[in-house]
């Protein structure tokens, strides 16, 4: 009985025995290959990293992106040493920052904080933001360096000399600068028909010099030429052309190269709130108006009288 068992059961046809075979060759293929065939490459930890950045950064809030710059930090600054750093964080564009280091080192110089309303590319608003925290170190007269260049140009040599070769200094005349015109500016040394034009335009817009320090005020005048000027400039009359505090409108303030458009916002804003001025001294209530900037506009200022 068990051999018809046995026999029924594990006795197999032709047929069933190449099934068997085939299904126990492909089982061998499947244990044996994984051991032929040649590893696989470990995955790319780079882009595996470049894509969690990417898929963090697509997933961190919209709201940072859309954050706004940082406000600019005011500090008390010097204009004529103040570096390139220094003009961006107080909020200065790069490129008008740029713009004041080429007028730097061309010889230009900021005497007086409101110089700086003089920079294209300052927006009256940013100016009036900045000139309270200006600072302008005290610097060498240009009486005392022109001294010392003459006094070294005309030092005794300690060499004999034959005098027949030796140099004699042009004679220059003495030169009025509120009468001079522009021929009369040609005549001194290092002034042609450019600077001797804007000398007599900045005399006019100021209503005339009431010192001759201001003739190196001029737009675009290096300061050694002004020293070769300086010994042959004197000053006659200080007739100057006035404004009147109560009548000018701002227009007309503004005009002036030493009040110019935000100042004379200022003013005329004080003068709406306050009423006319009584006297021109009333000036030093406004914030942006300290002992040196009044001394200089005050000469141009005046009141009229009420009748």
């Amino acid at each position: 009985m068990w051999k018809q068992f046995i026999k029924h059961y594990l006795d197999f046809s032709q047929r069933e025995r190449q099934g068997i075979y085939l299904l126990l060759g492909i089982i061998v293929c499947c244990c044996v290959l994984p051991h032929l065939l040649p590893a696989p490459a470990a995955p790319d930890i780079v882009a595996e990293t470049v894509f969690t950045n990417t898929a963090a950064a697509i997933s961190s809030p919209a709201t940072n992106q859309g954050s706004p710059p940082p406000l600019p930090t005011l500090f008390y600054f010097d204009p004529n040493t103040l570096p390139l750093e220094g003009w961006l964080s107080l909020g200065v564009r790069e490129k008008t920052a740029h713009t004041i280091l080429h007028y730097r080192e061309k010889g230009g110089h900021f005497r007086h904080r409101e110089d700086l309303a003089k920079i294209y590319g300052l927006s009256p608003a940013q100016c009036e933001a900045l000139l309270p925290y200006v600072r302008i170190s005290d610097t060498v007269s240009f009486a005392s360096r022109a001294e010392r260049r003459d006094a070294r140009a005309f030092a005794p040599q300690p060499f004999p000399h034959d005098s027949a070769f030796v140099y004699k200094r042009k004679a220059f005349a003495l030169t009025d600068i509120n009468a001079a015109d522009s021929l009369a500016w040609m005549q001194l040394p290092g002034i042609g028909p450019s600077f001797a034009g804007r000398i007599v335009r900045f005399r006019e817009r100021l209503g005339g010099f009431y010192t001759v320090n201001q003739v190196a005020e001029t737009y675009g005048l290096p300061d050694s030429t002004f020293n070769k000027i300086q010994p042959f400039l004197q000053l006659h009359e200080t007739s100057l052309k006035k404004i009147d505090l109560n009548q000018a409108d701002e227009k007309t303030l503004a005009a002036h190269p030493y009040i110019r458009f935000s100042l004379a916002k200022l003013i005329i804003r004080y003068r709406n709130s306050h009423g006319p001025f009584a006297q021109t001294a009333d000036l030093r209530q406004l914030v942006v108006i300290n002992d040196s900037v009044y001394q200089k506009i005050a000469n141009y200022l005046t009141i009229t009288p009420k009748p």
